[in-house]
């Protein structure tokens, strides 16, 4: 959903992170660009700052453009 207008053009590729964020408890870890980039997230955030989940450890995948 956007807010505003419609992109008119495509985003640009970009590459995969491979980082950590020490005071969100968050990793995250990549391989490629573009479509064939592979994407993994680890949260480990208690949940006491931010938002919270009902469990402590979210483990997330992004691959070929989805979620998996």
């Amino acid at each position: 959903m956007f807010t505003g207008r419609c992109p008119t053009a495509p985003a640009e590729p970009r590459s995969a992170l491979d980082r950590y964020y020490e005071g969100r408890g968050l990793a995250c870890m990549g391989w490629g660009t573009g479509e064939g980039a592979v994407q993994f997230y680890v949260n480990g955030d208690d949940g006491r700052s931010g938002h919270r989940h009902a469990d402590p450890l979210n483990l997330i995948l992004f691959a070929g453009g989805r979620e998996l």
